[in-house]
């Protein structure tokens, strides 16, 4: 997103400043010379609102305003509670391997029973 962001605002200044080469009026003509300036103005008001959405993007970004002694505690903080959650879902994968187990055993004797009735 923020790449997006940024492509878009060198588009728009490249892209001005080619218009505005392009477009420009002799020195001699005063009304062209108007029409240049309103365009530059408009096209200056674009890059202002892009990069000021930048600016925001930047601004959003987690941990921006933290220095980065605190930023590296939030990691470690994030790390260990990444681990803990981790160690959780193990044991519940292993809780439920065993149930699956036991039904795998129980469904293997009904069926066995079901066999030897008949």
């Amino acid at each position: 997103m923020a790449q997006e962001q940024l492509s878009k605002i060198s588009f728009l200044f490249f892209n001005s400043l080619g218009m505005l080469q392009k477009d420009a009026p002799p020195k001699s003509d005063t009304l062209g010379i108007e029409q240049t300036k309103q365009s530059a103005k408009e096209f200056a008001k674009e890059i202002i609102m892009a990069s000021k959405q930048f600016e925001q993007m930047i601004d959003g970004l987690p941990g921006i305003h933290q220095t980065e002694e605190e930023q590296k505690n939030q990691i470690q903080e994030l790390d260990s509670e990444n681990r803990s959650q981790l160690q959780l879902l193990q044991q519940e994968l292993q809780e439920l391997n065993l149930l699956a187990s036991h039904i795998r055993s129980a469904i293997h004797s009904m069926s066995n029973d079901t066999l030897l009735k008949q």
